[in-house]
């Protein structure tokens, strides 16, 4: 079922305490398209967490790369890893894959334009589930914090979850209910309540999304010469 109407709820319950007596339920709905564009412009402004595409993250792989390893006898070889995509990327030995993450981390703390990334990605990751169970999170029932207690199911003067109640949400709860409503306003996440959501983006993906940091990925439009960063 596809939600047509703002005020129409779906109830959710963590897929790992669905049948279990008084299980958590989430009542979520889907928000109106200028809802949902408030919401993305939170993220994106305010809260500086806005998606990073996969070129954003090999670009400033690469850049890093010319500019940190430029000298390096391995730099080729560097070029070629971070540039690998599909069967390339698939057929990545072990001593490839720990390399990539060798360097992956020292680029995390020596080139800024990389590490500014990673940490975007994170935040929203972070936020991206408590931005969308406060404003599209309608009521609760059975849920409970950390030492048992019930939490009553509080709205503040804007009609999102009032913070107070929002924060003894046990984390678990807050990150799988929260990237369901999430996935809810682009039209997912509303048939089946069975998968434990993911953590970054509640099941909004794309083949132009940013990878995790240590995954090799194709640079558009660039040759394996050493370029200026």
């Amino acid at each position: 079922m596809i939600l047509t109407s703002t005020t129409e709820t779906v109830p959710f319950t963590p897929p790992w305490l669905e049948g279990t007596p008084g299980a958590p339920i989430f009542h979520l709905r889907a928000g109106s398209t200028i809802e949902r564009g408030q919401m993305c412009a939170q993220l994106d402004g305010p809260l500086q967490a806005a998606k990073v595409w996969s070129h954003q993250l090999r670009e400033a792989q690469l850049s890093g790369i010319d500019k940190l390893f430029a000298e390096d006898p391995e730099y080729d070889r560097l070029v070629a890893l971070f540039s690998a995509e599909g069967d390339e990327a698939e057929a990545l030995t072990d001593d490839d894959r720990k390399l990539i993450e060798q360097v992956t981390n020292l680029l995390v703390q020596h080139w800024p334009d990389f590490a500014d990334l990673v940490a975007q990605m994170q935040r929203r990751r972070e936020l991206v589930p408590i931005v969308a169970l406060t404003r599209f999170c309608a009521g609760w029932e059975n849920v409970r914090d950390v030492a048992g207690e019930p939490v009553p199911f509080e709205a503040d003067r804007n009609g999102h979850v009032a913070d107070r109640a929002l924060r003894r949400v046990q984390e678990l709860d807050l990150l799988a209910a929260g990237n369901c409503a999430y996935a809810m306003q682009f039209g997912a996440g509303e048939e089946k309540n069975s998968e434990r959501p993911s953590s970054s983006e509640g099941g909004q993906t794309t083949s132009e999304e940013a990878a995790p940091p240590a995954k090799a990925g194709k640079s558009k439009g660039r040759a394996g010469a050493k370029t200026r960063a």
